[in-house]
């Protein structure tokens, strides 16, 4: 039997330590070469919390600041708030930097033709450089091997949802890695596994800020809940249900959280609550934009860090929304659903896909009606190009598809 196999590859974006450094080291070598065409570089960026450290030898007959450009590319990629664990305005930036040493400048001022006299058009020598080798494919348009091809799209594409604020949570350091399967000719057959992870809302030092937990602390007189209740309230975006607190004595105590799904905008009374799957109010802000809305009745005294809360009428439809959520939220789905709408006394209306309306009752099996509907739309029947409606209320489980003919 043919073997097939896998091949892996990965890209970060550029937010990642590496690809800030580099980002840097490149920056400065642009704004000296567009100076001084003759300028020598040999320039390196290291980073950290708080520390930008530019080293290196540079021979040039202009100048830059290598402070400021440093800080606009951090700007740049994204990195210009303190609880991002890295800010460009207030971030440190040392320099050391020399000139060119003599050893390779002797190799870079005189080839060793030229040295030798057999060739006196060759002036410059190569100095210390060395030389690097790759290969092509013909399996992608930019001949690249196809794993690092996606894998490098998805990282462009995941910068871009961020800054086009169409993801706003996310923040500039993340990495993508794409699995393909090769069958016995090394041809690509399929895409095995796609991973994409990103930094997370709260830096590891938020947390452990929140949970009022010293050096220090007396372990046997913690009180786990309270350390769980004090971060729920500091960082509302953390699920207190998923919160585990263990003491690992004699000195460690281990914290694990988990943030809440992608947030829902509730607007009302011009202030827009952010809302998890969960139910929970977890940030007021200013504008709805990039997150799915859901509108149709009155929230009761909202405040961030409170579940939502309706009038006794609108009851059975605050159940029925949050248990929607909840399966979406399972199924990976909600990142398809544009709208909610709770005004109808006896369904739920959802726009989805930017293509369709789905109706479903209230109270009904949502995870069975959501898998009918996946089905529905996959089915034949319904093209790529299709808009309309879906009525998923009839009680034989039938679904009815109102194409929207209009122009």
């Amino acid at each position: 039997m043919a073997r097939h196999y896998l091949f892996t590859s990965e890209s970060v974006t550029e937010g990642h330590p590496d690809k800030v450094c580099d980002q840097i080291s490149d920056a400065v070598l642009d704004a000296i070469l567009e100076q001084d065409p003759n300028g020598r570089v040999a320039c390196e960026t290291t980073a950290c919390t708080g520390l930008i450290h530019v080293m290196g030898e540079i021979t040039t007959s202009c100048y830059v600041d290598i402070a400021h450009i440093a800080r606009e590319v951090v700007r740049d990629i994204g990195y210009d708030r303190g609880k991002y664990g890295f800010d460009c305005d207030t971030c440190a930036v040392v320099t050391s930097i020399d000139e060119q040493s003599a050893d390779i400048a002797m190799g870079v001022d005189k080839s060793l033709e030229n040295k030798e006299g057999t060739d006196s058009e060759l002036s410059n020598g190569a100095g210390d450089q060395g030389m690097m080798f790759g290969y092509a494919c013909d399996e992608t348009l930019e001949l690249m091997p196809l794993p690092l091809s996606l894998a490098q799209k998805l990282c462009k594409r995941m910068a871009e949802v961020r800054k086009s604020g169409q993801v706003p949570y996310m923040r500039p350091d993340g990495k993508s890695q794409v699995t393909v399967e090769y069958d016995e000719h090394n041809r690509p057959v399929r895409v095995d596994t796609v991973v994409i992870t990103g930094e997370k809302r709260y830096a590891e030092a938020e947390i452990r800020q929140a949970s009022g937990v010293e050096d220090g602390d007396n372990l046997f007189l913690l009180n786990k809940y309270q350390v769980i209740r004090n971060i729920a309230e500091a960082l509302p975006y953390i699920e207190i249900e998923n919160t585990r607190i263990q003491r690992k004595l004699p000195d460690t105590l281990l914290i694990q959280v988990q943030e809440c799904g992608d947030p829902l905008a509730w607007t009302q009374d011009g202030t827009v609550w952010l809302m998890s799957p969960a139910g929970k109010i977890v940030e007021q802000t200013d504008t709805a934009a990039g997150y799915p809305t859901v509108d149709g009745c009155e929230l009761l005294s909202p405040s961030v860090g409170t579940q939502i809360a309706v009038d006794t009428a609108y009851e059975t439809r605050r159940e029925s929304l949050l248990e929607l959520l909840a399966v979406l939220d399972e199924t990976g789905d909600l990142a398809k659903v544009d709208a909610i709408h709770l005004g109808e006394a006896a369904y739920i209306s959802m726009d989805y896909m930017d293509r369709f309306t789905v109706k479903i009752p209230y109270q009904a099996d949502f995870s069975y009606k959501l898998r009918v509907l996946e089905l529905a739309i996959n089915s034949d029947k319904i093209q790529d190009n299709m808009t309309g409606t879906f009525d998923m209320r009839q009680e034989d489980g039938q679904v009815i598809f109102d194409q929207d003919t209009r122009k």
